[in-house]
């Protein structure tokens, strides 16, 4: 029955944790039910115990610290239950009241709350089966607190406060009750404590005692309020040093003979002195003229400046001022008198040589001379460059010249010197010669040249062991040098000097000298090939083909080819570098003949074309080219059968033909068109037609050359032809009616195209600078045929139908 009845109570909200104290039921309700539920449990069968819950009674609230303290009563504790306090809380008049918590003593502290803000409380009892008691009376309260503040956390005297203001602050509503205390004796309150109203403030002094020794000091004010709060106010306070300018002596006297004095600048207070000296004049040089000074003494040299003053009595006043310290003067007095600066020479003369000379300057007059000099030039060194003099003294200068800053040339210049004793100037002549230095060497062999001759219009010398030399010169430029030396071409060289030097390399390309003459060997012996040690000379109107041992000239024999001497007219020969075979066109015949070399025979001929002129083989040994003169046509030949493979048409009457040293093209001479058609070697097309001089005939080219020489026997000259661009470069008259042609590579890669004139006169033309070598003493026999070059032995073969028939030169 009792259960019955918590169940209806329960139902009814009476003690729902969110209770509206309007929806409360009245205490005659309370009463009524209650009467009911013992009515019920009297009646009841069971024996169950009933439990009747004390209501809570005078309950307060009280703001401590930072929260609201709940403390309350209960008329008579239940015996042999365990009772706990609800505590409930609304934050308006008749609003929800919200369960906080619970308690099982008659006390709970509240710290969830804000500042100026009211509330309501209301506790309940509650046993161990939950059930709950009627309410406690409402206890409303506001919570107010104060709130400590101060108007600043550092306060710094610095060098000069004493006292500072403090303004402590309340910035909440409840009375603040605060107190303040230092932790330096040095810092002093005048209020130690005190009791804010809220919203208020209150203003305290500080005080420091700056009787304290130079440092830099700090303290500590701690306020407190009594809720236990605190704030730290930093105190700084800067006792700074006290300095005391000292100085002696308080007047200064130059006499004629001084030069110099000093000052004395002592502290005689505390810290550091920091000094300047102000004032004087433009003759009174001072140093230093500040600085810094503690315990110890410091000095300031005064120095008068004797050259700028006339004879008599100067007069001025100087100001040392301290930093905090104040200030005192210095009365400086200078007696001048007349001196008179003279040197020891009147010209300093270095010639070409000589570095470092030493004059005296000297002082002639009275009193003290006072002297400087700067020098004109940055190469002339002057030590020392000022002193002092007495009168009818003395003093060594040094004048030292430093010849490796100057280009070559005749220098005059003037020293000037300055002082009390007059304004002069000292001569100064130098001669600075330069030096062209180099090295002479033969432009085939790269081997030094002794003996070269080398000369410039003023100057000449020559070259030592190892092709050294040394040539002088007296003024900078561009200097034109001739170089000659015996078996080589001659040079003029030109070089830039600068600073007294160049550097000159001269290579000179040799001419051959010594010579082989090949008599009644042969009748009209017309073209030379080389191979297999070996050189193999044609004969134009015979069926015999010469044999020499290229190293030592002599005769092997001769290869006898199967043609008569009427119809055997060969015009072209080429050597195989690959297999021992040479090959020998029979113009007239239209053959080809092959003549082994290990034999020195005749092995095979071959019908080619309609007359074969010249003839070139690949460089691989494979293929062979042949001009065909009446057919404008060039054949090709495979020489591992061999048989022509394959015509090529080009200019008219196609002679000498040659291949680019890097096999890549075919250059042919075409007498009949005056042109040089060039042939792509791997589609075997002809790709262009250059247009040269008239007739051209030979062609050459040398070993890794970048050039193509065409001889013009019609036009007197030859062209020149660039294998980059396949543009002619220049075409250049040379001799009369040039018919041969052989070049020359050297280390340098300078090219020498000796061309072969019809009267037997050899000239050189030098690529790439085009120049034309006409002084040399090399001819042929009369009725010249054709020049060689041998790259093996470094020997030219000059050809002629009259005696000497074959001339070799190296």
């Amino acid at each position: 029955m009792k259960i019955w009845l918590i169940s209806i109570l329960t139902s009814t909200n009476i003690f729902n944790s969110s209770m509206h104290s309007r929806a409360l039921v009245n205490r005659t309700a309370i009463v009524i039910l209650f009467f009911i539920y013992f009515f019920l449990s009297s009646c009841d069968d069971s024996n169950e115990e009933t439990v009747i819950l004390t209501i809570p009674q005078n309950l307060k609230a009280v703001i401590i610290n930072q929260g609201i303290d709940l403390t309350w009563e209960v008329a008579e504790e239940a015996k042999g239950v365990t009772i706990r306090y609800n505590i409930y809380r609304a934050t308006e008049q008749g609003g929800d009241y919200i369960l906080l918590g619970n308690s099982i003593r008659l006390q709970y502290f509240d710290q969830g709350v804000t500042a100026d803000r009211t509330y309501f409380y209301l506790i309940t009892s509650v046993d161990d089966k939950k059930n709950e008691s009627e309410q406690s009376d409402i206890e409303q309260i506001t919570f107010v607190v104060p709130i400590l503040s101060v108007s600043e956390t550092l306060m710094n005297f610095g060098k000069r406060a004493v006292e500072l203001p403090l303004k402590i602050s309340n910035t909440g509503n409840a009375i603040l009750k605060w107190k303040a205390v230092a932790n330096q004796n040095w810092v002093t309150l005048n209020v130690k404590n005190g009791a804010i109203g809220g919203k208020k403030d209150q203003i305290i002094n500080v005080h420091v005692d700056r009787n304290l020794s130079p440092d830099t000091y700090s303290a500590v004010i701690t306020v407190e309020s009594e809720e236990g709060l605190s704030i730290i106010v930093r105190v700084t306070l800067d006792i700074p040093e006290v300095p005391k300018l000292f100085i002696a002596p308080q007047s200064i006297t130059f006499g004629p003979n001084d030069i110099s004095q000093t000052i004395e600048i002592r502290n005689s207070g505390t810290g550091l002195l920091d000094w300047q000296i102000g004032g004087g004049a433009d003759w009174l040089e001072i140093k230093p003229r500040s600085g810094k000074v503690t315990t110890k003494t410091s000095t300031a040299t005064l120095q008068i400046d004797r050259m700028i003053l006339e004879p008599g009595q100067y007069n001025t006043i100087i100001t040392v001022s301290g930093t905090n310290a104040g200030r005192k003067t210095v009365k400086i007095v200078a007696n001048v008198t007349q001196a008179v600066m003279d040197f020891s020479v009147s010209q300093i003369d270095f010639g070409d040589f000589s570095e470092s000379q030493q004059i005296k300057v000297k002082n002639i007059g009275k009193g003290i001379l006072s002297w400087s000099a700067k020098s004109p030039e940055n190469w002339i060194q002057l030590t020392p460059e000022s002193g002092i003099i007495n009168q009818e003294q003395a003093q060594n200068v040094s004048v030292r010249i430093f010849r490796s800053q100057l280009d070559a040339a005749e220098y005059m210049v003037n020293i000037g010197f300055t002082g009390n004793g007059g304004n002069l100037k000292l001569p100064i002549r130098v001669v600075k010669l330069g030096s062209i230095i180099g090295t002479v060497s033969n432009a085939y062999t790269g081997l030094p040249i002794n003996g070269s001759r080398l000369q410039t219009i003023k100057y000449k010398t020559l070259s030592d062991l190892n092709g050294n030399f040394i040539l002088s010169y007296d003024q900078e430029g561009m200097y034109p040098i001739q170089v000659v030396a015996d078996g080589y071409l001659s040079r003029l060289e030109t070089t830039k000097t600068k600073q007294a030097f160049a550097f000159l390399r001269v290579d000179l390309s040799p001419v051959p000298r010594s010579k082989v003459e090949i008599r009644n060997r042969i009748d009209e012996p017309t073209r030379v090939a080389h191979a297999n040690r070996n050189s193999y000379v044609t004969n134009e109107n015979s069926n015999q083909v010469l044999v020499l041992d290229a190293y030592t000239h002599t005769t092997i024999g001769q290869v006898i080819l199967k043609c008569t001497s009427s119809d055997c007219h060969h015009l072209g020969i080429a050597a195989n570098p690959v297999r021992p075979e040479v090959y020998v066109t029979i113009s007239d015949l239209d053959q080809v003949s092959v003549i082994d070399t290990n034999l020195n025979q005749e092995v095979h001929q071959f019908t080619v074309g309609d007359y074969p002129a010249d003839c070139v083989v690949s460089g691989d040994g494979t293929t062979m080219y042949v001009s065909l003169q009446r057919e404008n046509k060039i054949a090709v030949v495979d020489l591992s059968i061999p048989m022509r493979v394959r015509r090529i048409g080009v200019g008219e009457q196609p002679a000498g033909l040659i291949l680019s040293p890097n096999g890549d093209h075919l250059y042919v001479a075409c007498a009949g068109s005056n042109s040089v058609s060039v042939i792509d070697v791997r589609s075997q097309n002809r790709i262009m037609d250059i247009v040269v001089g008239s007739a051209p005939n030979v062609v050459a080219t040398a070993e890794n050359g970048r050039y193509i020489y065409i001889v013009n026997t019609l036009s007197d000259n030859i062209s020149i032809i660039d294998m980059v661009t396949h543009r002619k470069v220049i075409s250049r008259r040379i001799g009369v009616a040039p018919i041969g042609v052989t070049v020359r590579r050297e280390l340098n890669n300078r090219e020498l195209a000796f061309v072969l004139d019809y009267n037997g006169k050899v000239r050189v033309i030098e690529m790439p600078l085009q120049v034309v070598y006409d002084d040399i003493d090399i001819e042929s026999g009369k009725l010249p045929k054709s020049i060689s070059y041998n790259q093996y032995t470094n020997q030219f073969y000059m050809l002629s139908s009259n005696s000497p028939q074959i001339r070799i030169l190296y």
